[in-house]
């Protein structure tokens, strides 16, 4: 199940962007938790930040973020991650899945993702 993100979802957040292993193939560098919440609350505001719920826990994070003007039928998907537990056990495929069901009931026909490791 795909949600949006809220305030009280700040450190599950946190420890995702913070976790070493994944921090350098996301968009922010490691901050403590004082740092990153104002930028957290930025994009709370923007509405482009969601999480992804396996079974009511949350699993993992990403953000929507539509493109304007001419390209406002594309969405970037950027910032996914998962919590390290749930690694190579299969969530990250019924997680795109939603996403794209998601993108499609939003009117985007286009979504833009970066992969940098799969693994």
């Amino acid at each position: 199940m795909i949600r949006k993100s809220v305030a009280d979802d700040f450190n599950f957040v946190y420890s995702l962007y913070m976790y070493p292993k994944f921090n350098s193939f996301l968009l922010y560098e490691m901050l403590d938790a004082a740092s990153l919440q104002p930028i957290y609350n930025q994009l709370l505001e923007q509405l482009v930040t969601y999480i992804y719920c396996n079974d009511e826990q949350n699993t993992g994070m990403f953000k929507l973020i539509p493109f304007l003007h001419r390209s406002n039928h594309i969405v970037y998907l950027g910032g996914l991650t998962f919590d390290p537990s749930f690694l190579g056990i299969g969530p990250g495929f019924k997680m795109l899945q939603e996403n794209i069901a998601l993108s499609n009931e939003r009117g985007f026909l286009r979504i833009e993702l970066t992969v940098a490791d799969n693994k």
